[in-house]
C-alpha cells in the first residue's frame, strides 16, 4: 500500500498533466473550431471530478482533518491557505464548465474568459501543488504518527475504490 503522501503526490503529477492539457487548449483557441468547446468540457470535468472530488476530498476530509487533530489550525496557517486556494480553483473551473456548456462556435468574449480563467487557474494550481509537495506534506509527515499515516493510506484506497475514478485519468493522457 502506498504511503498516503506519495499517493497525493502521484495524483499531483496527473493533475499537472491536466494543467498541461489546459495550457495546450489555450494555445489553440479559435472561434471556428467546434471541438474546442467539447475539449474544454472534458478538462473541466477532469478538474472538477479528479482534482477536486477525488484529490482535494482526500486532502480536505482526511489529511487536513488529521493534521488539525495534531495541532494544525484550519482557521489560519497552511491548511487555511490550501482550503482558500481550493475554493478559488473551484470558481475558475465553474467558469470553464459554464463556457463549455454553451453551444455553437466560441465567441470572442468566451475565448477571453477561457484565457483569463485558465491562465489564473493553472498558475494558482501549479503554485498550490508546489507548496503542498514542498511544505505542507513534509510537515504532515513530521507531525502525524505512523499509525495515523497508515490509517490515511487505508482510507485513501477505500475512497478510491468507492469513487471508481480510473476513466478520469484518460481525459488528460498525452496521446489524445
Amino acid at each position: 500500500m502506498n504511503h498516503p503522501i506519495e499517493t497525493l503526490k502521484q495524483e499531483h503529477r496527473v493533475i499537472e498533466r491536466g494543467l498541461d492539457s489546459l495550457d495546450e487548449l489555450c494555445q489553440s483557441l479559435s472561434t471556428s473550431d467546434p471541438a474546442i468547446r467539447a475539449r474544454l468540457g472534458e478538462l473541466a470535468r477532469f478538474f472538477r471530478e479528479y482534482a477536486d472530488r477525488l484529490h482535494h476530498a482526500k486532502e480536505e476530509d482526511m489529511l487536513f482533518s488529521a493534521m488539525a487533530d495534531h495541532g494544525f489550525s484550519p482557521d489560519s496557517g497552511p491548511i487555511f491557505v490550501m482550503l482558500a486556494e481550493h475554493d478559488i480553483g473551484r470558481r475558475h473551473v465553474r467558469q470553464l464548465r459554464e463556457i463549455a456548456g454553451g453551444e455553437g462556435p466560441l465567441t470572442k468574449d468566451e475565448i477571453d474568459r477561457i484565457q483569463e480563467n485558465a491562465t489564473s487557474f493553472t498558475a494558482l494550481l501549479r503554485s498550490h501543488i508546489q507548496k503542498e509537495d514542498s511544505v505542507l506534506y513534509p510537515a504532515a509527515v513530521q507531525v502525524l504518527p505512523e499509525a495515523v499515516l497508515s490509517e490515511l493510506a487505508t482510507s485513501f484506497v477505500e475512497f478510491d475504490r468507492s469513487a471508481e475514478s480510473d476513466d478520469l485519468r484518460a481525459l488528460v493522457e498525452t496521446d489524445r
